[in-house]
């Protein structure tokens, strides 16, 4: 069971940025009125594309206006929320890493003496006393070696 704990940590922490993109759109929505300004900048535009700029040079004069303005409150109120939005992902993957990184020191400290699973002398020879550090029994590999070992394999796939 500790094996498949160590596992999902080392999950966990191989793979939070992708779970901060999957989880940010639930917690930071599009504002209502960035959403009414985007309709509104879709229904002029359509009208304008109808018009014959020609034609109805005036009334196509007035809703390019209209356009150019919508256009501008567009942008500058998509670019404050992306920036409050990239604030955010930021903040919480700082938040997540923490986290993941006291989990982890926590994990090693309280585990440091228990063994993961026991090798064969004739597998490692003298490395079997490098994989039982910290306080692990010789001849086992220790929490800290079965961390980085899944560590490696996750990027490995990465």
């Amino acid at each position: 069971m500790l094996l498949l704990n160590i596992l999902l940590l080392a999950i966990l922490a191989q793979f939070s940025s992708t779970i901060l993109k999957r989880v940010a759109p639930l917690f930071y929505k599009e504002s209502t009125e960035l959403v009414k300004i985007k309709r509104d900048l879709i229904k002029t535009r359509t009208q304008l594309s109808s018009i014959s700029a020609q034609d109805e040079f005036a009334k196509w004069a007035k809703l390019r206006r209209a356009l150019d303005k919508l256009m501008a409150d567009y942008q500058k109120l998509s670019s404050s929320e992306a920036s409050a939005r990239t604030s955010f992902q930021f903040k919480y993957n700082i938040l997540i890493k923490a986290v993941v990184y006291f989990i982890q020191i926590g994990t090693f400290m309280y585990f440091r003496s228990t063994p993961m699973f026991y090798l064969p002398s004739d597998w490692v020879g003298p490395f079997s006393y490098i994989l039982r550090l910290p306080f692990a029994p010789v001849g086992s590999v220790s929490v800290v070696y079965w961390y980085m070992a899944c560590q490696h394999v996750l990027n490995r796939f990465a």
